[in-house]
């Protein structure tokens, strides 16, 4: 999956109809990056992270790092 926008969850915060939204700190846009689905999945879910060390193949935190 192709993203142009992304960044790093900072905080979670609530609405007056009690929604939460992400807060976050967004990574400068002129570069479009390829993950693969699961990290796309889970990196929304600020309670998941536990789940994607367990889960994703030593490869992917490589990757990442790049």
């Amino acid at each position: 999956m192709e993203l142009s926008g992304h960044g790093k969850v900072t905080s979670v915060k609530g609405n007056e109809e009690g929604l939460n939204y992400l807060v976050m700190d967004w990574s400068d846009q002129e570069q479009i990056i390829e993950v693969p689905l699961m990290g796309c999945t889970y990196t929304v879910n600020v309670r998941a992270m536990g789940a994607i060390e367990d889960h994703m193949p030593e490869e992917f935190f490589e990757w990442l790092a790049r």
